[in-house]
């Protein structure tokens, strides 16, 4: 299922990059409103953290129409790729139990989609991290997030709202 598949009219969307250190956006998309930056943060994602991080956005004062999640990809660390799908898996039990759609994005497809002629398919990680937190800055402002981690999960958020209104896949 696509992102535009998922998603009809909403105001909220959350995007959460699960790593070592999971960053996490919510953005408002309100009518003809700019995108704004609500709330962002980072957390390392031990079974607690990510329980209260659940609790916090499944709130009704925060409550999102959507999670965009980013899908892990295969690198060299076996124990590493275990630990990402772990703490992905906690989210989408969390949201689903809370009633909150989820929707996986590749983090390629992302990237990709929004910072092409930024970074190109080959470009290092370093690169692709300093490129997504440019881009967030220029359409929020420096201090809308505190570090990369929130940075990608704006972006993330900012992708799918896009994805949605555009219907890119």
């Amino acid at each position: 299922m696509t992102v535009s598949q998922t998603v009809g009219r909403y105001r909220r969307i959350v995007g959460i990059d699960p790593a070592a250190k999971t960053g996490w956006a919510v953005l408002d998309a309100e009518g003809r409103r700019p995108l704004r930056v609500v709330q962002a943060g980072s957390l390392r994602p031990d079974a607690n953290a990510v329980a209260q991080l659940v609790r916090h956005l499944t709130q009704p004062s925060v409550r999102p129409d959507l999670i965009a999640l980013e899908d892990q990809f295969f690198g060299r660390n076996v124990h590493t790729l275990k630990k990402l799908v772990e703490t992905r898996s906690r989210f989408m039990q969390g949201f689903e139990v809370a009633g909150v759609r989820v929707v996986l994005i590749p983090a390629n497809d992302w990237q990709m989609g929004l910072l092409k002629g930024i970074i190109h398919a080959k470009s290092k990680r370093k690169d692709r991290k300093a490129a997504a937190k440019k881009y967030g800055q220029l359409l929020f402002g420096e201090h809308a997030a505190a570090n990369q981690d929130e940075w990608d999960a704006v972006c993330l958020a900012t992708w799918a709202i896009r994805a949605a209104l555009w219907g890119a896949k």
